[in-house]
């Protein structure tokens, strides 16, 4: 077994705490009185402090995402997301929050991807959304008798969620941009600093 594999799996395993731990996080919060919109101020007043340098450093990335993807960026991975994602744990259980946004989230960025990438679907991708699809029936039908209730309207925010986020990946994808501006954005930036000087 390779040492890149286990980097990968370690990675993944991680990448699932803190997807899963930060759901959870919420609904402690939440359950303490503290409101949505605090623990999304906490969430992205530490992360801007935190993160500003980089931003001073690296820019906006305007140029390669535009005003567009900059919006879809910023909407869809920032506190709109959050926000709605906190709507939805007043309806519906964490369980649900963690199946109806990671869970469905591939599916629904992978129906961006064809429709604003063009990309193609391999009979991999999907079946992967043919059994997205499944799960996601199989979960919200344990509450069909709570139908058109209150998990059945926090499964229908979080779901309005993962539109969010993908459209926060697929705007990354199509600018060529990872979380801090890829390798091929700092070429970009580089090869225009040196043709303004």
């Amino acid at each position: 077994m390779s040492s890149r594999f286990l980097l990968g799996a370690l990675c993944a395993v991680v990448t699932i705490t803190i997807w899963a731990g930060w759901l959870v996080v919420m609904r402690v919060g939440m359950a303490s009185h503290l409101a949505v919109v605090d623990l999304i101020a906490l969430r992205f007043a530490v992360a801007g402090i935190v993160m500003v340098p980089v931003v001073m450093r690296r820019g906006w990335a305007l140029d390669q995402l535009g005003w567009t993807g900059f919006a879809a960026i910023v909407i869809g991975g920032g506190a709109a997301y959050t926000l709605t994602v906190g709507a939805g744990l007043y309806f519906a259980p964490v369980a649900h929050a963690s199946a109806f946004t990671q869970g469905v989230l591939p599916l629904t960025t992978a129906v961006m991807a064809v429709i604003v990438l063009k990309e193609m679907l391999t009979a991999w991708r999907k079946i992967g959304i043919v059994l997205i699809i499944v799960g996601a029936i199989v979960i919200a039908g344990l509450g069909l008798g709570d139908f058109g209730g209150r998990e059945s309207i926090g499964q229908a925010i979080f779901l309005s969620a993962t539109l969010l986020w993908a459209a926060y990946t697929v705007a990354l994808r199509k600018a060529r941009l990872d979380g801090l501006h890829g390798r091929h954005g700092r070429r970009r930036d580089a090869v225009a600093a040196r043709t303004n000087i």
